[in-house]
């Protein structure tokens, strides 16, 4: 089977989880899980990679920003 990539804001990914949530569980379920399965392994990598530190100033006050490098 060949696989295809997409790439989806969270947002989007969860407007087709929540129209696949209408359909008729047996025909949705593993399709929903691999879904699921697939956004939690791609979060999972992105807390693993280091991320950079910066200070920046907004009106004046000095806060700290974590940004992936």
């Amino acid at each position: 089977m060949k696989h295809l990539q997409i790439t989806l804001t969270l947002d989007q990914a969860n407007h087709i989880l929540e129209a696949l949530s209408h359909q008729p569980y047996q025909q949705v379920y593993e399709l929903i899980a691999h879904i699921q399965q697939s956004a939690q392994a791609q979060y999972q990598k992105s807390q693993e990679e280091p991320q950079e530190e910066t200070v920046v100033e907004q009106n004046g006050i000095l806060a700290e920003e974590v940004m992936p490098s």
